[in-house]
């Protein structure tokens, strides 16, 4: 790929993103979806960053999930991109957690949590504990819906949320191009019902 269609790809990418979180602004479940997939490798990868034992890794992605969501709820336009942002929110967030559970445990952390904060971000003033218990409570709501799916239905979306085409799922599943299609048809069909958003 040469250098014009990495930044085509690039500027693709970022509408896709801007995009979809402006729709989970308006509080539509599935967009939410969609951007919590295309923010979920730098989730996995942030959180495996720092020295905290492996049992402690899903509550971190957990981490930064709520604050995925509570960046599109407090993004305004006139600030940087919403990646930007919302990747600061996240990254900030999963400090917080990680200083919080070393101070509990006596514990000294094995990276520059200072580092690893980059920008200083205030808290929001409407992020008190409600706010944080809603958003918890929305993101257990996603993940039931996201259980509610067949393995190969939530197979087949995991891969497409991470960036892939139809066609290569297809080659990575072993079934041809219209199985996938139908596969991932029913799983949209069956989130947006669950979580009451257009059929």
């Amino acid at each position: 790929m040469n250098g014009n269609s990495r930044n085509s790809q690039k500027k693709n990418d970022k509408n896709k993103i801007e995009a979809a979180a402006a729709l989970a602004a308006k509080d539509e479940k599935y967009a939410f979806i969609e951007l919590a997939g295309m923010f979920s490798p730098y989730i996995s990868s942030l959180a495996r960053s720092f020295d905290i034992p492996s049992g402690e890794y899903d509550d971190l992605c957990q981490i930064g999930m709520i604050a995925l969501y509570k960046a599109v709820k407090t993004y305004e336009t006139s600030r940087q991109s919403f990646t930007t942002y919302a990747r600061v929110c996240i990254k900030n967030a999963m400090v917080s957690f990680v200083r919080d559970y070393y101070r509990k445990n006596k514990l000294d952390g094995g990276v520059s949590l200072d580092d690893l904060a980059g920008e200083y971000l205030p808290s929001d003033p409407g992020d008190t504990p409600e706010d944080r218990l809603l958003a918890g409570e929305f993101i257990k709501t996603i993940g039931a819906g996201i259980s509610s799916l067949s393995e190969a239905e939530r197979t087949a979306l995991r891969l497409k949320l991470s960036g892939m085409g139809t066609a290569q799922i297809s080659v990575m599943l072993g079934k041809d191009i219209k199985s996938v299609e139908n596969t991932l048809f029913r799983a949209r069909k069956k989130l947006r019902t669950f979580l009451g958003g257009k059929k």
